[in-house]
């Protein structure tokens, strides 16, 4: 596990064709990443997703927002206990008819 001091790295991305610079620590980073693999999206478009969808936020917390909430999500859903699977009785065929 990592140390909980983490650095904070200043990236350059492209958005609308105009290059802005993001500052997220490095776990954002990797889990922006991890989300773009799992996801088969380039990162520049998944940033942009993210900064098309924020509202009032900043694009950094826009980002550490969407990163977190999509690994909850996806932690909950794992955590839910399954459901039984019920199979569907054949209807009894009456054999003096």
């Amino acid at each position: 596990m990592r140390s909980m001091r983490s650095t904070v790295f200043k990236r350059s991305v492209i958005l609308g064709g105009r290059k802005t610079s993001v500052s997220l620590e490095d776990e954002f980073w990797d889990g922006l990443h991890e989300i773009g693999r799992r996801e088969n999206i380039s990162l520049a478009k998944l940033v942009d997703q993210i900064d098309r969808e924020r509202e009032s936020i900043n694009l950094s917390s826009a980002i550490r927002v969407h990163v977190f909430s999509y690994f909850y999500k996806f932690y909950a859903d794992l955590a839910k206990p399954a459901q039984p699977q019920v199979a569907a009785v054949p209807q009894q065929v009456n054999a003096l008819e």
